[in-house]
């Protein structure tokens, strides 16, 4: 995993050789996934884990 950038009390990760679609790894409080390209052509949250609505609206908004 490669951190490709840190905002907002969030570590926003990639991991090389990763499978379709785009998306990035968000660790803080907990852990989520996020397409960078979702239908509405904006990101979308595909899972998250230990985070509350608070960090996960943090989460998109950084992406």
């Amino acid at each position: 995993m490669v951190t490709v950038r840190r905002a907002r009390g969030l570590r926003i990760v990639i991991v090389a050789n990763d499978h379709s679609p785009a998306h990035v790894h968000i660790f803080g409080d907990g852990h989520a996934k996020i397409n960078l390209l979702g239908a509405a052509g904006a990101p979308e949250l595909v899972w998250a884990e230990g985070m509350t609505r608070s960090v996960l609206r943090r989460a998109m908004a950084v992406v």
